[in-house]
């Protein structure tokens, strides 16, 4: 019960534990009832466990929380990406929302909004940060599989041999030269291009275990995207002379480049020879469609461009070029032309 203390009301709660000397501690209010309103407030929140305090986190304060504690252990490509999330697609009304009140109802109305204005691939990752913070900050949290619109088919600009030679010549002098010679010949990323160091060439090959990826604070050097995309590769002699010609500026190859300074002069050199727009990493998909033109198996070809599973390569990367359609298509026919000339002479001896 509160006590008159000068001016204002004083209610005290026990806080020592049994057999401890005995420790209070006092909760003021201008009015007994409310001092004895506090007292109460703290005995009831006192009572909760250390789960039911983060469930009353707001999402937006959940999701600063677990950026904050995987920063250390994730890359920093996708710290950035939660950042983005966090400020572009989850919406205000979601971010105010207390993490105990959302539920498998709130998580799909949140994914169809997002879906509206952007692509699935946007929409899967927001919920799927949402979802991952409400596990670590909910104990309570359950929720059903969340459905997305049918993901149409992206076609990609592949660009096919004519087109590579078309670039090889365009870029030749430019900033962008070796890179694009590196991504196109060797599948390498535009982060393991600038990853690069003098050191990683030796014995014929070349090794890939870096690379260098924009944070929130600038350029970060890190591990590669994978496991399986640190590798080694055999390192053509005409690369290897037109990478050592380079002057050293540093430690890394490609030393003062950004991904923005080679992608801008890669665009540029497309631009001023008309050859039609295709993006810098769509070398590697023409890289990995190579490859399957020419019957390079599955196992080398998925250790050569580092891919960690062969549906990924198989879906996303490998291609087929137009000319080689036309050319295995002229095969087929023949073949089968072949059959019913057979079956005729069969028909008529």
């Amino acid at each position: 019960m509160a006590t008159k203390d000068g001016n204002r009301w004083r209610t005290a709660v026990l806080i020592s534990a049994p057999g401890e000397p005995r420790k209070y501690k006092s909760f003021y209010g201008a009015t007994a009832k409310e001092a004895d309103y506090l007292a109460m407030r703290y005995k009831m929140e006192g009572k909760k466990t250390e789960a039911e305090k983060r469930a009353e986190m707001t999402l937006g304060e959940a999701v600063e929380a677990y950026i904050e504690l995987r920063t250390p252990t994730l890359s920093p490509s996708t710290i950035q990406g939660y950042e983005v999330a966090k400020r572009n697609y989850i919406s205000k009304e979601l971010a105010g929302k207390l993490i105990k009140n959302i539920d498998y109802v709130t998580l799909q109305r949140e994914a169809n909004r997002i879906s509206e204005d952007h692509s699935v691939k946007t929409a899967k990752n927001t919920i799927g940060l949402v979802c991952a913070v409400l596990r670590v900050y909910n104990p309570d949290f359950v929720t059903r599989q969340i459905s997305y619109p049918k993901t149409v088919k992206k076609e990609y600009a592949t660009p096919d041999s004519e087109t590579l030679v078309r670039t090889f010549k365009a870029i030749e002098g430019t900033v962008c030269e070796l890179p694009v010679l590196l991504s196109a010949w060797l599948s390498l990323r535009m982060s393991e291009i600038l990853g690069l160091k003098w050191t990683d060439i030796r014995d014929g090959y070349i090794d890939i275990n870096t690379a260098i990826v924009m944070g929130n604070c600038g350029p970060v050097e890190k591990t590669t995207k994978t496991e399986g995309s640190t590798r080694k590769i055999p390192l053509p002699q005409f690369l290897k002379d037109r990478m050592l010609a380079l002057p050293r500026k540093g430690d890394h190859i490609f030393e003062g480049l950004s991904s923005s300074s080679i992608a801008k002069s890669f665009h540029r050199a497309l631009n001023k020879h008309d050859i039609p727009h295709y993006r810098f990493h769509d070398l590697r998909h023409a890289n990995a469609s190579i490859m399957l033109m020419l019957g390079v198996p599955d196992k080398y070809a998925m250790e050569r461009g580092g891919w960690s599973s062969p549906s990924v390569m198989k879906s996303v990367y490998q291609q087929t070029f137009s000319s080689e359609q036309i050319a295995i298509a002229e095969r087929i026919d023949n073949y089968f032309l072949d059959l019913m000339q057979r079956s005729m002479q069969r028909m008529n001896p």
